[in-house]
């Protein structure tokens, strides 16, 4: 897959992408509230190696102009109730937020979707007022409120 906006670009992950992932976001505690609970470091290794490498679901988001690595994000397969398709996703760094980077890389990930004919999803944590107001600016809808999912928690459902 290849997903890219004017200034983001999302990058096939190697293991040494990881340490950087770990300093700006699966240790640090606000990056992570309505992802999950902050990391160890061997437990994000563990989740790094599997979702990223083996998986494949996470690729690492970088800025095109300095290749510097600022979060990651993904495309992947998407089964709920009687809805499928492809379910897009971002993570940011803290110090990333506030300058478009999460809109960008939402439209850039909807946008490729749309492309290869399916149907987009997004799933939220009802709390995460910022991600909710993203999905929404990139035309997304809640299709389900406050659902649990299975390895997730609490969401809101969003459909393009």
């Amino acid at each position: 897959m290849k997903v890219n906006s004017k200034r983001l670009e999302l990058i096939k992950p190697k293991l040494k992408h990881f340490e950087r992932l770990y300093e700006i976001c699966f240790s640090d505690a606000e990056v992570m509230e309505y992802v999950g609970n902050k990391f160890s470091k061997s437990a994000a290794k563990e989740f790094y190696v599997k979702y990223f490498l083996e998986l494949q679901e996470f690729e690492v988001l970088i800025l095109k102009k300095n290749q510097e690595i600022i979060g990651y994000g993904g495309v992947c397969e998407f089964e709920f109730k009687e809805f499928s398709g492809l379910e897009l996703g971002y993570v940011l760094g803290s110090k990333y937020w506030g300058f478009g980077y999460a809109t960008e890389i939402a439209k850039a990930q909807l946008d490729f979707i749309l492309d290869v004919g399916q149907m987009a999803f997004a799933t939220a944590h009802p709390n995460n007022i910022g991600s909710k107001r993203i999905l929404e600016k990139i035309g997304m809808r809640v299709v389900f409120k406050e659902i649990e999912i299975e390895k997730r928690g609490v969401r809101d459902v969003y459909k393009f």
